[in-house]
Order: C-alpha cells, then sequence, then structure tokens
C-alpha cells in the first residue's frame, strides 16, 4: 500500500469515523471501549497489580470472562486445555481454575485452545473453542455448569484460531475467527452452523519505503486472536467492536481495533489500545450498565505469558481501586 492510499485511508477514517472522540474521531457512538485503556490496578484485581490471574507453572494463551466465570487457555506439564476459574469476590480478578473442556474427538488433535465465552439472553453459554482441525463449540444452562460439546463439531473446518461470536437481534450471529494471519468472518442462523463471509476483512497497513538502516521495521505482518463485542451507540444503533493483536514485522505485537455498523464492513482506528511490544489476545466484555468496557489481554515475555485487564473509560474506577477510599475489592 503507497503512502498516497495510506493518506486517503486515514483521511476517510477521520472524516467519517465510528469510534468515537477518544480516539480523536468524529463524536458518533459512544466513547467506551474505543480507547485508551487504562490497566486494572491491585486493588481492583485482587490479584497483583493489572494481573487478573496467577496460575504457577502455567502459560497463559486467552482468557474469556462470563459473568462471575473466567473461560482460560492454560498450557503446563499435562498439555495445554480450557479451564474455568471462580471470581476474586466483586474484584476484576479470578482463581482456582479447574479443567472445563479438554481435547476428546479426532478433529481436536491433542489440545482445545483460545475459548471465547458467550452468555445468552437466557442465561445460558456457549463456548467457542479452536483445536487442530478447526472451530467447535461447547454449552451449558449456565456459565458454572458442565460443558456439553455439539455433536456438529467442528463448526467450521481449517487452521484456524482465535474464535470470537456476536449474537444480536439487529445484525445476527457472526464469528470472527483468524486464518493465515488474517481475520476473517462467517455467519450462522443457530449459533452452530456457520458459513464463511468474503475474504479478510482488514487489510495489512504496509509502508511504501523500508525504514533506514537500523529502523524499526513496523509492517504489519499478521492479524490475530481477535475479540469481539456489541455496543449500542447514543443512537441505540449496535455497533461491532473487533479488537485484535498486530504482529508487525520486527516481531512486536499491539493491540488495536475496529468499528462497524453491519459486522462486515470496518472502519479502523489510526492508534492503537493497547501499546507495547509484548501484548495480544484481547478480548473484551461489557459492564455497569454496558458503560464499561474490560478487556482481558495477555502479556507475553522470553519464559511466560500472564493475563491482565484493562479498562475504558479512563476515569471509571472498579471496587478496590484507591480513589474510592474503601477497602480492597475482596474485603466484605
Amino acid at each position: 500500500m503507497n503512502r498516497l492510499v495510506l493518506a486517503a485511508f486515514a483521511l476517510t477514517l477521520a472524516s467519517c469515523s465510528m469510534l468515537g472522540r477518544e480516539s480523536e474521531f468524529a463524536k458518533q457512538i459512544s466513547t467506551s471501549g474505543v480507547g485508551p485503556f487504562r490497566p486494572l490496578v491491585a486493588g481492583e484485581t485482587g490479584v497483583t497489580g493489572s494481573q487478573i490471574l496467577r496460575v504457577a507453572d502455567a502459560a497463559i494463551h486467552r482468557g474469556s470472562v462470563a459473568g462471575e466465570v473466567l473461560f482460560v487457555d492454560l498450557e503446563d506439564d499435562a498439555g495445554r486445555a480450557i479451564h474455568r476459574a471462580t471470581r476474586i469476590g466483586r474484584c476484576a480478578g479470578f482463581q482456582a481454575p479447574v479443567l472445563a473442556l479438554g481435547a476428546t474427538e479426532a478433529w481436536e488433535g491433542d489440545h482445545v485452545r483460545e475459548p471465547f465465552a458467550l452468555v445468552r439472553e437466557d442465561g445460558s453459554i456457549r463456548v467457542y473453542y479452536a483445536a487442530e482441525g478447526g472451530i467447535g463449540v461447547a454449552e451449558a444452562e449456565r456459565a458454572d455448569a458442565p460443558l456439553v460439546k455439539s455433536p456438529d463439531n467442528p463448526i467450521l473446518e481449517g487452521a484456524l484460531s482465535g474464535p470470537t461470536v456476536i449474537e444480536d437481534d439487529d445484525l445476527g450471529t457472526l464469528l470472527y475467527f483468524e486464518e493465515d494471519g488474517r481475520i476473517h468472518a462467517a455467519r450462522s442462523d443457530d449459533g452452530v452452523r456457520f458459513e464463511r463471509v468474503g475474504g479478510p476483512l482488514l487489510p495489512l497497513l504496509v509502508p511504501d519505503d523500508p525504514p533506514a538502516d537500523g529502523g524499526v521495521d513496523r509492517s504489519e505482518v499478521a492479524h490475530r486472536l481477535p475479540g469481539a463485542v456489541v455496543a449500542a451507540m447514543p443512537t441505540g444503533r449496535r455497533t461491532v467492536r473487533l479488537y485484535f493483536a498486530v504482529i508487525h514485522a520486527d516481531g512486536t505485537s499491539a493491540v488495536t481495533m475496529a468499528a462497524s455498523l453491519d459486522g462486515l464492513e470496518f472502519e479502523r482506528a489510526t492508534t492503537m489500545v493497547l501499546s507495547g511490544d509484548d501484548v495480544t489476545a484481547p478480548v473484551p466484555h461489557l459492564g455497569g450498565d454496558d458503560e464499561l468496557t474490560h478487556l482481558t489481554f495477555v502479556r507475553v515475555n522470553e519464559t511466560t505469558s500472564t493475563l491482565h485487564g484493562a479498562l475504558s473509560p479512563l476515569t471509571a474506577r472498579l471496587p478496590g481501586h484507591p480513589d474510592l477510599a474503601v477497602g480492597g475489592c475482596a474485603s466484605p
């Protein structure tokens, strides 16, 4: 993509944005969830700093919150599987993960991974997940009940990652997923049987000229592990917010987002939602009458990967924040 195209793309974003003023765009939708996000603090998480789960001797690859439960992709000496953790008091953090879903079917290979939990209007839950042969779904009557895998699994076949689903009266049911480093979509009438829709949703942003010797190459080489949520604009119209990790040519990663009115045509933010060189796997969920956007994300370094939490808007405070002048979130 040359500079002229990039400039036109940026101008389009600025002139017809759906994202909101917190990203310095036109004020057309609720700004919460656009960014910037602030990391949670220890008083809010009940764990350590912005971490919302601490697990010894295990790597964390993705986490998705469903009410009082966290579904989390853990990898330890026993392998990789999906666990369920419970909330710490009134905290944003979780504890005591136990196995919730393991690989039992031939199409899954030796592991299941990257859960996304969708709480439905009747309180039941669907957990979408990735495995060797594609994407599957498991269901339960409530978030803390045993999960039962769908007999229709895999609901989408291929080398796919990072499933995330929206279920909306106006927009329908859409599944977003990663394939070959790009984000794609599929549509469903029942949330179980999906059909692909078109090609990649978003272009990779690549400058026309490489950086000079010694410069940092921030060309995008992949988009990974999307997480989606539907939020209402002040007009009442529903908007899809799609968060995803951007992988740069220099190996660093960051988290950004895009917005859509129809769930398929996306407008991308020009700045990152979470800056830094080691963040990935963003999964949003709404709280506070949909006025707060919580974001779980994974921070990776050479030896470990840990699950963290962030919140938008910046002024929002959760139980246990020092500004509230009350006890920690785990206090009665």
